[in-house]
């Protein structure tokens, strides 16, 4: 099993597999910076807070943006999730 890790340098967007070390994709945000990467439990999707407030939403896989919730007041510095 492969263990990846996101991270973040301003709006641009790096994952790496652990064991290896090396990048394994990048991609670039057009709104803002990232105070917070997470990905969902399932590990298909991967969250992005700004320091606008606004929260996307990529399919890890294709680094598409599939959502993009900009309804909070404030800077993003924290998610979790909750299994229902």
């Amino acid at each position: 099993m492969r263990i990846h890790l996101a991270v973040s340098g301003g709006s641009v967007i790096g994952i790496f597999d652990l064991q290896s070390q090396a990048l394994i994709k990048s991609w670039q945000s057009d709104t803002d910076t990232f105070d917070i990467l997470s990905f969902t439990p399932d590990g298909k999707y991967l969250l992005g807070g700004t320091g606008l407030g606004t929260i996307l939403v990529w399919n890890y896989l294709s680094g598409e943006v599939v959502y993009t919730l900009s309804r909070h007041f404030d800077r993003i510095t924290s998610m979790t999730f909750l299994k229902d």
